[in-house]
């Protein structure tokens, strides 16, 4: 049954990252597409596929919109290249910056909790099967607060975190806030009116290394540097002194397991409304 749903999930995963769109969401002059065997002219909102190919002269850029989950993804490198590299470089030095400050995060908190395993260097088995019920909780947990959104009804605010939005020139960047004692794994859950919920922050995993995104005591996770587009989605903090992995998470939601949790994971929301 693991197996099946591993597999069931893995299928998930590439359907949903298939069903992705791109376009154009700025660009400078003389950026050119490879498109139908032809280069052509970067325009904004121009449809992309990771296939084509950009040119980029020297001291102009492009910035491409991922219309699945809203996020930007400005490209600075210049010269020809395949749009798909361009944009996997992008994003993994987004998400290994993330990993990093985890990383210094996790340092500076892991004995602020004796019962709470915040080493990202490598999960113990214990703290592996912890994430697993925890997903499978939080799972039906977000799967009502999604239906509850859709409907005009969001959740009661968090006292001891908030989620921060500034928006300049169409472009949305957040910071999240801890005004609590101890440290919260956290993510970003991006409700739109139409289609499917996707979590903001997607941070590297290796089979040797999980990473999460942690907010330590009384400080603030800033998050310019992963910029999105301003759209009338309800954007949800997700906090919660459990380790979950958004990316199971993300997958779930769209194809929810079968049974119900057990257990409850106390979790800590908090919603920007449209």
């Amino acid at each position: 049954m693991k197996q099946y749903l591993t597999v069931l999930l893995l299928l998930a995963s590439i359907t949903l990252a298939q069903a992705q769109d791109f376009q154009i969401f700025r660009t400078s002059a003389q950026v050119q597409i490879f498109q139908n065997k032809q280069w052509v002219p970067a325009q904004k909102r121009m449809a992309l596929t990771l296939s084509d190919s950009v040119y980029i002269p020297s001291n102009h850029t492009i910035s491409i919109l991922n219309t699945a989950n809203n996020q930007i993804i400005e490209l600075t490198q210049t010269g020809k290249f395949c749009l798909k590299k361009a944009m996997d470089n992008t994003v993994r030095q987004s998400s290994n910056i993330l990993s990093y400050t985890t990383k210094n995060i996790a340092q500076s908190v892991s004995t602020t909790s004796k019962n709470k395993n915040y080493n990202v260097y490598g999960a113990t088995m214990r703290s592996e099967l912890a994430t697993i019920e925890n997903n499978h909780s939080l799972t039906f947990q977000l799967l009502q607060l999604i239906q509850d959104v859709k409907k005009g009804k969001f959740p009661k605010k968090s006292k001891h975190l908030a989620l921060l939005s500034q928006t300049t020139d169409s472009v949305r960047t957040f910071c999240i806030q801890n005004n609590d004692k101890i440290p919260y794994v956290v993510n970003i859950l991006r409700i739109p009116t139409s289609g499917n919920p996707t979590f903001c922050l997607h941070i590297d995993q290796t089979s040797s290394e999980y990473f999460f995104a942690l907010v330590a005591p009384n400080d603030t996770l800033n998050l310019s540097y992963l910029p999105f587009a301003q759209d009338d989605a309800t954007y949800v903090l997700v906090a919660s002194q459990e380790i979950f992995d958004a990316a199971w998470l993300e997958i779930a939601l769209n194809f929810p397991p079968q049974t119900k949790a057990k257990k409850k994971v106390k979790v800590e929301l908090y919603s920007l409304n449209p």
